[in-house]
């Protein structure tokens, strides 16, 4: 996630700078402790757009050492900087802020938001209405243009309830010691088994792309509204099938043209390993299958009650599709259409 990084000191009376942009600063705080603060760039939540004034890079930041945001300020890139790895981009704004850091214990931290401004390059983009009521000459359909003009990555999570663990011990009867070794979670005494939520990783993208008003007609946006929450059939883009779900879009008029931004969430298909047990007592088996990415896996148990406990045992593994599959083709944002 660490690309760059910017290191200072509170109160600093010494400032260079290193060949990669960096900055570092020594001083000495109110104490006499020599106070380290870092500043590093988080690729996660890295976007470029671009429109008819340029391109523009957004990226954020997080400072470690200080929650003093003014102090902060030292080892944040400055307007008119370069980036670090793209050179023709120079800041254009630098917007601090204190929030929580997403931690368990509610940490506070200080980020920024540093946006960077590039000349366009070219013909980077166009109006797809230019040459609309031309009748098409040129090719390209005329007045059902399209042009991809954004694409933006990024990662969320949710919360998925576990009932199985990658590896547990339980003890038991303390004064011996014993243990055994299974991999139900939260089993209680009464046969419940609880399991436990747990943050999974999902992954976001985004394309924007602009549109003539003939290409984005009344039967087209019925047809984004169709296949909203339904996940691909066959690979798109860069994603196996099953991987990627048609989460939103979102419309913007300007002038003749229609700005349309097609949001998705990507979950990686996977291989699993599932212990189940056909005859109860027996020793477990190990089922190793193919899971896609919106499929929903679960365990059917079986319960059995002695004088000591009652205990559940997994006897039957699932594999669901809840999601409808469709061809992403119909989405209209795989080949770009020029007059």
């Amino acid at each position: 996630m660490t690309i760059h990084q910017m290191t200072g000191v509170a109160l600093a009376s010494v400032t260079e700078r290193d060949s990669q942009g960096g900055k570092s600063e020594s001083a000495e705080d109110a104490s006499g402790q020599l106070v380290k603060i870092v500043a590093e760039e988080r690729r996660d939540v890295e976007t470029l757009s671009i429109s008819e004034s340029g391109r523009e890079l957004t990226t954020e930041w997080q400072v470690i050492g200080t929650l003093h945001c003014p102090v902060a300020e030292n080892v944040l890139p400055k307007y008119g900087d370069e980036h670090p790895r793209n050179p023709e981009f120079t800041v254009s704004s630098v917007e601090i802020e204190r929030r929580a850091t997403g931690g368990t214990n509610q940490e506070q931290g200080c980020f920024a938001i540093v946006k960077y401004v590039a000349p366009i390059k070219g013909s980077e983009i166009t109006d797809p209405e230019k040459n609309a009521s031309s009748g098409g000459s040129g090719g390209g359909g005329g007045g059902t243009n399209r042009k991809q003009v954004a694409v933006s990555h990024g990662v969320s999570s949710q919360t998925e309830r576990k009932t199985e663990a990658i590896s547990q011990e339980i003890w038991f009867d303390s004064g011996v010691g014993d243990k055994r070794t299974e991999l139900t979670v939260g089993k209680q005494p009464d046969g419940r088994i609880e399991g436990v939520d747990v943050e999974v990783p999902v992954f976001t993208y985004s394309e924007t792309w602009r549109f003539s008003e003939s290409a984005f007609n009344a039967a087209f946006r019925k047809t984004l509204r169709d296949s909203l929450k339904k996940v691909n059939n066959a690979a798109w883009k860069e994603y196996e099938a099953g991987e990627v779900m048609f989460d939103n879009f979102a419309t913007n008029k300007e002038g003749k043209s229609w700005v349309v931004r097609f949001d998705f969430l990507i979950r990686r298909n996977e291989s699993a390993t599932f212990t189940i047990y056909p005859t109860v007592g027996a020793a477990g088996v190990n089922l190793t299958k193919d899971v896609k990415g919106w499929h929903y896996a679960w365990l059917v148990y079986s319960r059995q009650e002695t004088d000591q406990r009652v205990t559940e045992t997994p006897i039957e593994l699932g594999i669901a599709q809840v999601y409808d599959e469709i061809d992403f083709a119909v989405l209209g944002i795989t080949t770009e259409v020029m007059p």
